[in-house]
């Protein structure tokens, strides 16, 4: 009795101290929704646009209202100045000096210059904003030593933290861990601190692709705000935000009431067929399991005042006429303020709506369509269509 009475001692205050960090919200903000109205301020691509695209994944700005649109199918940044016309093409396809394969994410490094981020094997490749080649690292370092490889699906750097996410892959007999983290780095490649950690083991004799455990690798689940302090969404149907000081400690936990979105028989198709397909690329028999709802967070971010935005699976369904999609907007002491209702045309779900700066959003148009297919490259049926020419539209804020 008495050393069960001690553990209890132990464990609860731990308990306490979690339950202290939480800051519970209700379904509701304080301050209700506001109209975010965006009106066209150049368009390319698509049927009648000068410039081809393949997939648009990442946007970026910079001071002077240029546009960085990084490109992932083509494994090139095209960039348009503040009127939406070309400028140049940065990068290309390769493994020379300042060329990427397959970038997955961009940002604008800390030592100056541009950083594509190469999903696999992970790798960071950095440019200047012409083009020439500048540095490149791979995190963890380049010791072969170490073993396993590294994908990465995210970069952020704000506040002097320079953060990435992906995968770790290491093999051992007869099976595989994956491991999804959320880490800091230095620009040597070193890991300073973790944020998440989550393995999954795969037995080759028994290989299942379970959507649930595959959540924490699907990218825009964390972000890094001015502070350096770093965001993630760890919880696939839970409506909870982890904020982690620098050193990696947690600073507190984000919550609001929310109901997860039962997926329609059409969107229980899709994903399906997506993990059919993740099975054909495996020479053995593999088990499947499919999510009933849609993860709660769909994306985040911070803003250059450190707002929290963050986008739910509901905010993408559920709007009304001349809205494409819709924020929860949280303050930096974590408290449900407003919602952020962005208007302008668009379809939530087949669209992507990506900001550069608090004047200005991108519209790539056909988002979801050219994912499908870039992901099923060699496994399309005959009946399946293929998609329109994507096109990109420039937004700016009215005010």
């Amino acid at each position: 009795m008495k050393i069960i009475l001690a553990l209890f001692l132990l464990v609860t205050p731990l308990i306490a101290s979690d339950e202290a960090l939480r800051i519970n919200n209700p379904a509701q903000p304080d301050n209700g929704v506001e109209i975010l109205e965006l009106q066209e301020k150049w368009r390319d691509g698509g049927e009648d646009g000068e410039t081809l695209f393949g997939i648009v994944t990442k946007v970026l700005m910079d001071d002077s209202g240029n546009t960085y649109l990084l490109d992932t199918q083509l494994s090139e940044v095209q960039v348009f100045d503040s009127n939406g016309e070309f400028v140049h093409t940065l990068s290309r396809e390769g493994e020379g000096p300042g060329e990427v394969r397959t970038p997955i994410d961009m940002l604008f490094m800390p030592d100056n210059g541009l950083g594509l981020v190469q999903s696999f094997p992970g790798k960071i490749i950095q440019i200047d904003l012409e083009g020439s080649p500048l540095r490149s690292f791979t995190p963890g370092g380049d010791d072969p030593t170490v073993g396993g490889f590294t994908a990465l699906t995210d970069a952020h750097f704000s506040g002097d933290n320079l953060v990435l996410g992906g995968t770790k892959i290491t093999n051992g007999e007869g099976s595989q861990t994956r491991t999804f983290f959320v880490a800091s780095y230095a620009l040597d490649g070193e890991e300073l601190c973790s944020y998440e950690d989550v393995p999954n083991v795969y037995e080759f004799t028994n290989i299942e692709i379970i959507e649930a455990d595959q959540y924490s690798s699907i990218f825009r689940h964390f972000a890094v705000g001015p502070d350096g302090k770093v965001y993630t969404a760890p919880k696939r149907n839970e409506y909870e935000i982890h904020v982690f000081n620098v050193d990696g400690t947690l600073d507190h936990i984000i919550t609001r009431d929310f109901e997860s979105w039962t997926r329609t028989a059409d969107e229980a198709e899709v994903v399906n067929k997506l993990m059919d397909i993740q099975a054909q690329r495996i020479p053995m028999e593999v088990k499947t399991e499919v999510c009933l709802t849609e993860p709660d967070i769909a994306s985040l971010f911070i803003d250059e005042d450190g707002f929290l935005w963050v986008l739910t699976s509901r905010a993408i369904r559920e709007v009304t006429e001349g809205i494409m999609q819709t924020y929860d907007i949280f303050n930096s002491d974590g408290k449900f303020i407003k919602q952020v209702a962005v208007k302008c045309p668009g379809d939530g779900l087949k669209d992507g709506l990506i900001r550069g700066n608090a004047d200005n959003w991108i519209l790539v148009r056909g988002f979801t369509d050219a994912l499908l297919s870039l992901q099923s490259q060699g496994t399309m049926a005959e009946e399946d269509e293929e998609p329109e020419p994507m096109e990109v539209i420039g937004y700016e804020v009215v005010r």
